[in-house]
């Protein structure tokens, strides 16, 4: 039997009895595990900021999904618009389906199918037609009545139909302001419709009438006197002449559904403004030849104060007519002035030829310069009466010193959507005057023999 002290003598050596090191060896082993001690932390901050890089490209990848998931919605939203107003009306019903699951709202948090298969039924429709409708979307069809009924007939506009007001039209008085593009706007179709406005001087006044002053046709007279000879005073004062353009009012009214204005996809505003232009292009251009000047603006074949002078033909006139017409505008408001014609007039003038059979018109060969009748520019004016007995088809005047338009500034609009619904009203109003202001620069050609 062995004795305690040879049994510890065989007993082999544990951990904790490993021997202790010494000298260099020690050294290293410490080294060893103080730079394994460095390369875990390393590893272990390099792990953390990776986490933080992922999570945060995992937060903006989220983000730009969600981004492109609202922009396909948009998209949607607009196509749904543009089936709605290209819809047939017809209703065609959805595809038949077995054991359809019904779908009521793909948006719907707690639904497990709720935008992929959703999605993936719209890009299947739009792009292949119901039949190409794959077998995993087409369950979610069963949305499907309002969806295929929207995409071909605009149909069920209640469950697709957004939510829109334009509750900016609306001021302290229930009117506002035009935005200054939208005037411009009115003020561009009024120059291609009316003439007048175009050549005219236009001035803009404050109130409710436009003053002014012009000298007439007295001078002050000029005597001869020597040295020592007294002077004489004149006493004249009958030298200047007050002139006076009344504002009118005149209102241009379109009206629109609400719901066109809520789900159209074209610019309404544009076509507000050509409807509007149109009506006060039409009203300006009239009155501007026919207004009476009692109630109304004062037009130029009503104006008792321009000279008038005969064709010298009962029913027509010659090219000897429009010459005389010409010379008799004094030659300061003559370098200036131009004919103004009625299309009747025109005609006329234009294929009149002489005695070589050759046209008395000059036409312009050149971009730019404009064609000439006996050295002068000519403007169509289609409100002017035609060549007929004592007509007036031709107007030669400088009609900038001739006519002029007074605007009251600003252009208002009244939105209203009560008194008529379901049609919303926009009451546009706008102001001006206008009178014959210097009738002496300008020459009227009435057809009389």
């Amino acid at each position: 039997m062995a004795t305690p002290a040879q049994t510890a003598e065989i007993e082999p050596q544990t951990d904790d009895k490993r021997p202790e090191l010494t000298g260099d060896a020690k050294e290293i082993v410490e080294t060893i595990q103080q730079k394994w001690g460095e390369l875990k932390a390393f590893h272990a901050d390099e792990l953390a900021a990776r986490d933080d890089r992922l999570a945060k490209i995992e937060g903006l990848a989220g983000e730009e999904q969600q981004k492109l998931k609202n922009i396909a919605n948009e998209v949607l939203d607009l196509e749904l618009k543009l089936a709605r107003l290209a819809g047939s009306g017809r209703q065609q019903p959805v595809p038949a389906n077995e054991d359809v699951e019904r779908v009521t709202d793909p948006y719907d948090a707690n639904n497990p199918r709720r935008l992929d298969d959703y999605e993936a039924a719209q890009d299947s429709y739009i792009r292949f037609g119901k039949d190409g409708v794959t077998a995993k979307a087409r369950p979610v069809l069963a949305l499907g009545n309002a969806f295929q009924k929207h995409i071909e007939n605009g149909s069920r506009a209640d469950q697709f139909n957004p939510q829109a007001a334009l509750s900016t039209d609306y001021g302290p008085g229930g009117g506002i302001w035009a935005r200054p593009h939208f005037e411009s706007e009115v003020e561009r179709m009024l120059q291609e419709m009316n003439p007048l406005r175009e050549f005219a001087r236009v001035v803009l006044c404050s109130g409710g009438s436009y003053e002014g002053v012009i000298r007439n046709g007295n001078h002050q007279p000029l005597t001869q006197r020597g040295e020592r000879e007294g002077r004489p005073t004149n006493t004249e004062r009958n030298l200047f002449v007050g002139k006076k353009i009344t504002i009118y009012e005149y209102t241009a009214t379109p009206a629109l559904t609400q719901t066109s204005i809520e789900d159209s996809v074209v610019n309404l505003e544009a076509e507000l403004v050509d409807d509007s232009s149109i009506q006060f292009g039409v009203t300006e251009g009239y009155l501007g030849l026919r207004g009476k000047g009692r109630g109304e603006p004062e037009g130029l074949l009503e104006a008792p104060d321009i000279p008038e002078m005969a064709s010298g033909v009962a029913d027509s006139f010659t090219h000897d007519s429009l010459i005389k017409l010409m010379m008799n505008l004094p030659p300061f408001y003559r370098k200036s002035a131009r004919y103004f014609m009625g299309r009747d007039a025109l005609v006329k003038a234009m294929t009149a030829k002489d005695g070589n059979e050759a046209y008395r018109w000059q036409p312009s060969n050149q971009e730019g310069i404009p064609s000439l009748l006996h050295g002068h520019p000519w403007t169509e004016f289609v409100d002017l009466d035609n060549v007929a007995p004592n007509g007036i088809p031709v107007i030669f005047a400088n009609m900038y010193r001739t006519y002029r338009i007074a605007d009251r500034r600003g252009l208002r609009i009244v939105r209203d959507e009560v008194t008529e619904t379901p049609f919303v009203k926009f009451n546009i109003t706008r102001r001006w005057g206008s009178r014959v202001w210097m009738g002496e620069a300008a020459r009227k050609l009435r057809i009389a023999a």
